[in-house]
């Protein structure tokens, strides 16, 4: 669903005060951390349309522009603007610019586009503060961050009055679900349920909480055992391999933190997998060195005529290399499931014989995630 600003509803005989007003009443709604006051400002707004007053009594400070694009005399405005709030408010902290516009952002050698003009903007009015010895934060709101927030549960019903258009809140979503399990009839039993593997394949088409958690408890686990491996290790013999093992998990934790849960962006399989099964050779290779060494140990105990126990001197070792090899193929086998799959590609087709129950699961998927707040 896109926002037509056009449509949207004037307020005292004006669209632009119409934004003004709706970015208020988002910033009211916006969850900041020790929040004590909210204030919304009448014309002649000194700057600001509205602002915050927290604890200790810093302010946040909001000003909405009703721009349908920018150049100059928008600056110019957008300047004017930030240096009466920052003349009337001592106290300001953060600034938050707010336009239906987004930035556009291409990157094209000797130009400038809106993106790096907020840059240099910022970086203008950063100077201007600090030559007063003060320092402020910018925030700017366009045309995704203001959608973002009137999807937010907080905010529902916001979008209708604003703009006429339906919502899909939790309670619209309750209702179809009401109406699909009404007109499923006896091909849904809600006292016959199952908690069969292919519905958890829904976690990673929706990309949810649940899907977030399963990827992290995988690798949590693979990094304690790669933790507690490397931890007792005291063999000169095995430091090559310790070095590479660890230069391996370094290059893998790099893969992971180009992965954002939140912005969907893609996990990138083939790279995480081709990282680990080489870690796990590697692995491999230093199990049959310990068995080498022990070996070694114990013939030159029987030349000497002492005693050598049968137990492998470096069997504390070798059990937790191979714990640690288990908890990467498990990783491997998670990440290379259908589930991950879905995460960066979300498309499904559900195929099967008539009354084999796909209605049944699919409406116990959707009550499920219904009784957790998964809309």
């Amino acid at each position: 669903m896109n926002i037509d600003w056009i449509k949207l509803r004037p307020f005292n005989g004006d669209i632009k005060n119409g934004f003004e007003e709706l970015v208020c009443q988002l910033a009211r709604a916006e969850n900041i951390k020790e929040k004590q006051q909210f204030i919304r400002v009448a014309a002649p707004d000194g700057g600001v349309e509205a602002y915050c007053i927290l604890t200790n009594g810093d302010e946040y400070g909001w000003q909405a522009k009703f721009f349908s694009s920018i150049g100059k005399s928008q600056w110019t405005q957008l300047d004017d603007s930030f240096k009466q709030a920052f003349a009337k408010h001592p106290n300001l902290k953060k600034y938050y610019i707010c336009t239906p516009l987004d930035r556009q952002d291409p990157q094209i050698a000797n130009e400038k586009w809106f993106m790096d003009k907020w840059k240099e903007k910022v970086a203008d009015w950063e100077a201007f503060a600090s030559a007063s010895g003060r320092k402020l934060e910018f925030e700017y709101w366009g045309n995704s961050e203001l959608f973002d927030r009137l999807n937010k549960p907080e905010n529902e019903g916001k979008l209708y009055y604003w703009f006429g258009q339906e919502e899909f809140s939790d309670n619209w979503f309750k209702q179809k679900l009401e109406e699909s399990i009404l007109n499923l009839g006896k091909r849904y039993t809600p006292e016959i349920s199952f908690d069969l593997p292919v519905a958890k394949v829904f976690e990673g088409l929706s990309r949810d909480e649940f899907f977030k958690k399963q990827f992290l408890l995988y690798l949590d686990d693979l990094l304690k055992k790669y933790n507690q491996a490397i931890s007792h290790v005291k063999v000169d013999e095995v430091k090559d391999s310790i070095q590479k093992i660890d230069s391996l998990i370094n290059e893998f934790k790099k893969s992971l933190e180009r992965i954002d849960f939140e912005e969907i962006s893609i996990i990138n399989q083939e790279e995480l997998t081709k990282v680990l099964k080489t870690c796990a050779e590697v692995i491999d290779n230093l199990i049959d060195i310990f068995y080498e060494l022990d070996s070694k140990k114990k013939k030159e105990n029987n030349e000497k005529k002492n005693f050598s126990s049968e137990t492998n001197s470096y069997g504390w070792d070798i059990d937790h290399f191979r714990k640690f090899r288990n908890s990467i193929f498990e990783f491997i086998e998670f990440q290379d499931d259908l589930i991950v799959d879905l995460s960066n590609d979300p498309f499904l087709i559900l195929l099967g014989e008539a009354g084999i129950g796909k209605s049944h699961l699919l409406a116990d998927v959707a009550k499920k995630r219904e009784a957790r707040n998964q809309f």
